[in-house]
């Protein structure tokens, strides 16, 4: 009877089945529709922040994660004097942008900063940016060195510690 007024009834467990079916569905990468969104308020930030049309197309397009570089460049912009253009080619030119920024903000939070470029320039060349801030934050504090002297030592990639245990050297 294919009309028929049966109520029909799921096993207990089936609505627990079914809820975490939607939550995974949630749970799964967004479509490709919602990834350029990302294009989309990365290229309209960039704008609003001051960089040429161009420019923020060229680098939201570009990007792997547009938003990220976006974000960077507010950072930037927010902790310095730096314009959104100089911001832009050092956040374009980093694999983590965010750490980038971070680094930026950090370093400036810590000290009475004269040359915002240099500390930008020194964030974008290291490989571990917050690393890096949290090592001129610390030994800047440490020994009292003014941030342009903290910098270049923990950017040195010269100094190699020696005689540290353990030592792994093979006779």
């Amino acid at each position: 009877m294919p009309n028929s007024c049966v109520p029909v009834s799921f096993p207990k467990g089936a609505t627990l089945s079914f809820s975490l079916a939607g939550l995974l569905a949630l749970a799964l990468p967004m479509s490709p529709a919602a990834a350029r969104n990302d294009y989309n308020a990365c290229t309209g930030s960039l704008i609003d922040s001051g960089v040429a049309a161009e420019a923020a197309i060229a680098a939201c397009s570009l990007a792997l994660h547009p938003r990220d570089v976006s974000d960077c460049v507010d950072g930037v912009v927010d902790a310095t004097e730096i314009s959104a253009s100089k911001a832009l080619t050092a956040c374009s030119r980093v694999r983590r942008p965010k750490d980038l920024s971070a680094c930026v903000s950090d370093i400036h939070g810590d000290f009475a900063i004269t040359d915002s470029l240099a500390v930008l320039d020194n964030c974008r060349h290291s490989l571990l940016p917050t690393r890096f801030a949290d090592c001129v934050s610390g030994v800047g504090a440490a020994a009292a060195l003014a941030a342009g002297e903290a910098m270049q030592a923990c950017i040195s990639a010269g100094f190699q510690p020696r005689d540290v245990a353990p030592s792994f050297v093979v006779y």
